[in-house]
């Protein structure tokens, strides 16, 4: 009877086996699936992550929060411009929520020079009708809130009844504005200030001093030629000299 534990010559030794039945080749290669199986999730999880955070960029742009300073909060100073402009009111107006609706409309697309500009133009018209201090000022949430009472032109009534013109002016090469002068009682043309840089401003009043200057000039030769003619007196009385 052949021995059970003898191997025919031509059989080879069969590696040895474990308690569980598996070799070591057997426990190295399903080790390596396992952890070729791991780098593949490991790959999928990173790529996930990568698309996630890349497509977090197509949202509106985050206004930072408040931040504190020994208890109290600090507000960006674009704010605090304006609600040093805002005209006084009877009653409560709180700061924060005015603030809540100065961040709303800067989300909405709205500048801080845009809504700085709306504060000045209400302050001008509450000034112009004695509101000042009184309830009939809005409150700076209202203010500034979803009906955009910012972006109104806030005219006076002298305003309203003397609208102001724009137009260029060719010889001082920038824009003018025709407007009503209550202290002159009649329209006057001056140069557009509020729409020039400050840049812009130097380079206008330069050349404005310039040409008046070369006006005087022009003007003082005509009165010396004129003298010189005998048409007008040295007193520039517009009297003629005899002959």
């Amino acid at each position: 009877m052949p021995n059970p534990f003898s191997f025919a010559p031509d059989d080879e030794p069969r590696p040895p086996r474990n308690i569980s039945g598996t070799t070591a080749a057997d426990q190295n290669r399903k080790g390596t699936e396992k952890n070729g199986t791991k780098e593949i999730v490991k790959s999928y999880a990173s790529t996930s992550n990568q698309v996630t955070v890349n497509s977090s960029t197509s949202h509106p742009p985050i206004v930072p929060p408040l931040s504190k300073s020994g208890g109290k909060l600090e507000y960006p100073a674009e704010f605090e411009e304006a609600w040093r402009c805002y005209p006084k009111r009877f009653g409560g107006n709180p700061k924060r929520p005015a603030y809540m609706a100065w961040r709303a409309r800067i989300r909405d697309g709205a500048t801080p020079e845009d809504l700085i500009a709306g504060v000045e133009r209400y302050t001008a018209f509450c000034e112009s009708e004695n509101k000042i201090g009184t309830r009939y000022v809005l409150m700076a949430r209202t203010f500034f809130g979803p009906s955009e009472w910012w972006a109104e032109e806030w005219m006076t009534e002298e305003e309203q009844e003397h609208p102001s013109s724009r137009f260029w002016n060719d010889e001082f090469s920038c824009w003018y504005i025709s407007a009503y002068d209550p202290a002159q009682g009649c329209e006057i043309a001056v140069p557009d200030w509020d729409s020039m840089t400050g840049e812009e401003r130097m380079q206008v009043s330069t050349r404005i001093r310039t040409i008046q200057q070369q006006r005087d000039l022009a003007d003082m030769e005509r009165f010396r030629a004129l003298v010189g003619k005998g048409l007008m007196g040295a007193g520039g009385n517009g009297a003629t000299q005899a002959n």
